[in-house]
């Protein structure tokens, strides 16, 4: 029953393990990372050896982190028969999820822990996940300063170099906020450029695998990039954002520059 409860994964390549043999079926994302897990291939638990005779893929579930093998062979192998670390259930409703649940977490001779299956894989994450998240933004902080830095520079140099249009602007009449409005949005349009590029140059790493080790458990962690319609809309906000903040002192110090003093310069 264990392959029906497991949904949205298939076969890629070779078979499933047969009951009762030392075979395994291993992740495709894993086989990927590591030697030695493609198909004939042969690995060790303890003393048994195990022989990889098939490939799968679940379309970016954490099944991508993991070996299957039949459960009665590991227990023989690793001597444990009379133990088992997880039971994997599945209930027809959430009406029926939560009876069990409180089933589960109400009888004291059980001394088990109910918990989805998501969360449990969340759980599995653990520190690991976080570490990535918080090292992801801390880098993110650092390039945002240092684009707005960069952007406020290029932009003091832009009205330097554009003094007299300002002056002739100022004259036909434009007046101090239009000035301002005007820097912003160019200022806005270019560094809506810079990200849409920047997005563009990120797209071939879309689902791009790599792995980590979970701290707390000592296993590996599959995962890949994506690069999803969401991210790209946050990424062109961020970056008008940027171009925004980078651009309003600059574009203030020009639209304060007085109508003589710009034709003078």
């Amino acid at each position: 029953m264990s392959f029906k409860l497991r949904s949205g994964f298939k076969v890629v390549s070779g078979r499933l393990f047969q009951p009762g043999l030392t075979e395994a079926v291993v992740s495709k994302r894993i086989a990927e990372r590591f030697q030695g897990l493609e198909i004939g291939d042969k690995f060790r638990i303890q003393t048994t050896d195990y022989t990889v005779v098939g490939l799968f893929d679940s379309a970016g579930k954490a099944f991508e982190s993991e070996i299957w093998v039949d459960i009665n062979s590991l227990a023989s192998t690793t001597k444990r028969t009379d133990s088992f670390s997880i039971a994997l259930m599945r209930v027809k409703d959430q009406n029926a999820l939560n009876a069990l649940t409180k089933r589960i977490t109400d009888d004291p001779k059980l001394h088990l822990k109910a918990t989805s299956e998501r969360s449990f894989y969340e759980e599995q994450q653990g520190q690991a996940s976080g570490a990535l998240k918080a090292l992801a933004v801390f880098i993110t902080f650092i390039m945002a300063v240092g684009a707005g830095f960069a952007g406020m520079n290029t932009m003091y140099a832009a009205v330097a170099r554009r003094t007299k249009e300002i002056g002739t602007l100022r004259v036909l009449g434009f007046g101090r906020l239009s000035i301002l409005i005007a820097f912003l949005l160019e200022s806005v349009a270019i560094a809506l450029i810079g990200a849409a590029i920047g997005i563009v140059l990120s797209l071939p790493l879309n689902f791009v695998s790599t792995g980590t080790s979970n701290w707390v458990t000592f296993s590996e962690i599959a995962f890949n990039f994506r690069v999803t319609p969401d991210l790209m809309i946050w990424a062109l906000t961020f970056g008008a954002v940027i171009g925004f903040v980078g651009s309003l002192f600059p574009s203030i110090r020009a639209s304060r520059f007085r109508i003589v003093d710009a034709l003078r310069a």
